[in-house]
C-alpha cells in the first residue's frame, strides 16, 4: 500500500447550489485500496490494532471563527464538502390542521381528472420503471399522495383505474363517516382493528413459519454453532419474505379494507395505513412531542413487529453466549465472557435482521477467551428512536436495556452498519473498548435513507446532538472510534458533519477510514466481498 494518499478535490464534484459549509476542521484520511497484497499490510496492523490512519489535528490548529465551512485536508491538500441543509418544518404533517383536507383534495383531483379525461392514461407517457414513493409506504400519512403516485406510476390501464377507484372509495368512506360519526373522518375503532389484525394469533403463526423456513434466519432453538454463518442476507431472500408478509397483512386486514372500499392489494393496504395514520395524531398542536394517540401507537408497534426478519415479533435483542463456539470447546457452559460485542442492525434490504453474526462467529473460534454478542435491531426503522410501544422514546429504552445487559462485562465493543453504524456512534458512550461504524448517517435531515414522515426535524436534530455528545463521552473514556466509508458523496458529507459536530478535544479519538474503491453506500458488504471485513473487525474489536 503506498504511503501517500490519493487526493481528490471533492468540492469540485459537488453542486455549488447545495454547498452549506460547517465549522472549519482538518482531518487526515488514509485510503485503503492498493494492488493485491497480504491483508495484514493493507490495514497497517501494529500489535493487533490499526495505526492512527486518520486523526483530527490538534485543537490549536482548528480555526473557530467560521461557522459555515467544512474542510477535509488530505496530506496538505484541501477538499470542501457540502452538507445538506436542515428542513424548516419541525412538525409531523398530521398535526397540521389542514393536512387531512389537503389529502382529500388530492383524492378529489384524481377522480375529477379521471372523469374529465376518459383517455388520460392512454394520452400520457407510461413510465418504464416505477419510481419510489418519497416516504416509507408503511410509515406515511399522505394517503392522497400515495394514490397520486400509484396513478402516475401505473404501467397499465387496470392499475390506473384501481388508483382512481381507491381514491373515490376514500372520499365516499370519509364522507359517510363524517355524516354519521359527529364529523370524525373514520370509524372509531378502525385503527385498533387494523392493529389487532396484524398481531392476531393466526398471522403470528404464519409469520413465524415464513421466517423459520428461511435458511438465513437463525432459530431460537439453534445452538450458536448451528446458526447461519452470514453477515448480510441476499436481497432476493428478503424480498421474498417481505412479499409473504405483505400477503398475510392484506389477507388478515381484508375486513378493514372492505369496510373502506379499498382494493385487497399492496396499494389498498398502503392507503389504509396512511388513512389511519392521518387521523391518529394525539393533538393538533404541531409542537407536541407525543404525536400518536393510543391506537395510533399500537398500530405503529404492530407494523414494526410484523414487517421484519427477526425470529419473533418484537425480538429487538438477541443474546448469543460465546457466539459461534461449541460449548464443549469452552469447557464451562455457564461461564460468561468478560468481553461483550454489541452488533447493531441496518435497514437491510427493507427487512431488518440481526447482522454481523457470520464474521463474529469466525473471529470467536480462534480465541482462547471467546466473547459474547448482543445483537440489537430496530424493526421500526427509526434510527433507534422508536420504542417497542410505538412512541419516540427509543433512545431511553435501548440505552436502559443495553446498559442492563452489559453491566457485568469488563470490555464492551460496538459495531454497526448504516443505520446500525449510526446507532454504534449514538450509543458509543456505553462502550469501554472500541466502536466500529460503517457508513453511518449523522445528519438525518435530507438523507434519502430516512423516509419516516413522523421523524420530524426536531427528532432528527435531537438525534444528531445526542450522537455528538455520546461520541464525546466515549472518546473521553478512552474508547477508540473508527468510521469506515466509501467515496459516495452523501457518506462523505456525514463524516464531515461528525467531525465538525464533536468537540475539538474528541477529534483525535475518531478515525475516518476511506475506501477509495467503494463508490456506493454499502461499505460493509464491499469489505465482505473483498474478504477484508474480518480484518477490519479483528483490528478494532479484539
Amino acid at each position: 500500500m503506498p504511503s501517500t494518499s490519493i487526493v481528490l478535490i471533492l468540492g469540485l464534484l459537488l453542486s455549488s447550489s447545495t454547498r452549506a459549509f460547517l465549522e472549519t476542521t482538518r482531518v487526515h484520511i488514509r485510503r485503503f485500496d492498493a494492488p493485491a497484497s497480504p491483508a495484514s499490510s493493507r490495514f497497517n496492523i501494529v500489535g493487533g490494532r490499526f495505526l492512527r490512519v486518520c486523526s483530527a489535528a490538534s485543537s490549536s490548529t482548528l480555526p473557530t471563527d467560521s461557522d459555515d465551512k467544512a474542510t477535509i485536508v488530505v496530506n496538505d491538500d484541501t477538499r470542501c464538502v457540502s452538507v445538506p441543509s436542515a428542513s424548516t418544518d419541525t412538525s409531523w404533517p398530521p398535526n397540521h390542521p389542514n393536512f387531512f383536507d389537503e389529502q382529500l383534495g388530492i383524492c378529489r383531483l384524481i377522480c375529477e381528472e379521471a372523469s374529465t379525461h376518459d383517455n388520460l392514461f392512454n394520452a400520457r407517457k407510461v413510465p418504464t420503471d416505477r419510481s419510489r414513493f418519497k416516504e416509507h409506504p408503511r410509515c406515511t400519512a399522505r394517503f392522497g399522495e400515495v394514490l397520486l403516485h400509484a396513478r402516475d406510476s401505473a404501467s397499465s390501464s387496470e392499475e390506473y383505474q384501481l388508483a382512481v377507484f381507491n381514491a373515490q372509495s376514500v372520499l365516499n368512506y370519509v364522507d359517510e363517516c363524517i355524516q354519521s360519526n359527529a364529523r370524525h373522518p373514520i370509524r372509531y375503532g378502525l385503527i385498533e382493528d387494523v392493529a389487532n389484525a396484524l398481531q392476531c394469533t393466526a398471522i403470528r403463526k404464519f409469520r413465524a413459519k415464513q421466517i423459520s423456513a428461511d435458511t438465513y434466519t437463525p432459530s431460537p432453538t439453534q445452538s450458536a454453532d448451528e446458526r447461519p454463518k452470514s453477515d448480510f442476507i441476499p436481497e432476493q431472500s428478503d424480498l421474498q419474505i417481505l412479499g409473504r408478509l405483505y400477503y398475510s397483512a392484506v389477507s388478515y386486514s381484508d375486513h378493514c379494507l372492505r369496510e373502506v372500499g379499498l382494493t385487497s392489494d399492496h396499494c389498498g393496504f398502503t392507503v389504509l395505513l396512511a388513512l389511519c395514520r392521518a387521523v391518529s395524531a394525539s393533538t393538533k398542536d404541531p409542537s407536541c412531542a407525543s404525536m400518536l394517540c393510543k391506537d395510533g401507537a399500537k398500530l405503529d408497534a404492530a407494523l414494526s413487529n410484523h414487517f421484519n426478519g427477526l425470529t419473533t415479533p418484537g425480538c429487538r435483542f438477541l443474546f448469543s453466549h460465546r457466539h459461534g463456539v461449541r460449548s464443549k470447546k469452552i469447557g464451562v457452559t455457564n461461564c460468561r465472557s468478560k468481553h461483550l460485542i454489541i452488533a447493531f442492525s441496518s435497514l437491510g434490504n427493507g427487512l431488518v435482521r440481526h447482522e454481523f453474526g457470520g464474521s463474529l462467529a469466525k473471529l470467536n473460534k480462534d480465541l482462547e477467551e471467546p466473547f459474547d454478542v448482543l445483537f440489537v435491531a430496530d424493526p421500526a426503522q427509526s434510527w433507534y428512536q422508536k420504542e417497542s410501544r410505538g412512541h419516540f422514546n427509543g433512545f431511553e429504552e435501548y440505552e436502559k436495556r443495553i446498559g442492563v445487559a452489559s453491566r457485568s462485562y469488563r470490555r464492551i465493543s460496538i459495531v454497526g452498519d448504516s443505520m446500525g453504524g449510526s446507532a454504534a456512534l449514538l450509543f458509543s458512550h456505553l462502550a469501554t473498548d472500541a466502536v466500529v461504524s460503517f457508513s453511518p448517517q449523522i445528519e438525518l435531515n435530507g438523507d434519502c435513507h430516512v423516509s419516516r414522515d413522523d421523524m420530524t426535524t426536531n427528532i432528527r436534530d435531537g438525534f444528531r446532538i445526542r450522537l455528538f455528545h455520546s461520541v464525546d463521552d466515549g472518546v473521553e473514556k478512552g474508547v477508540k472510534i473508527a468510521v469506515h466509508r466509501g467515496v459516495e458523496e452523501s457518506d462523505v458529507k456525514h463524516t464531515v458533519t461528525l467531525i465538525s459536530g464533536i468537540a475539538h478535544s474528541s477529534r483525535r479519538g475518531v478515525q475516518i477510514v476511506e475506501h477509495e474503491g467503494c463508490n456506493h453506500h454499502q461499505i460493509a458488504v464491499y469489505l465482505k466481498e473483498k474478504g477484508e471485513l474480518m480484518h477490519v473487525l479483528a483490528c478494532m474489536l479484539l
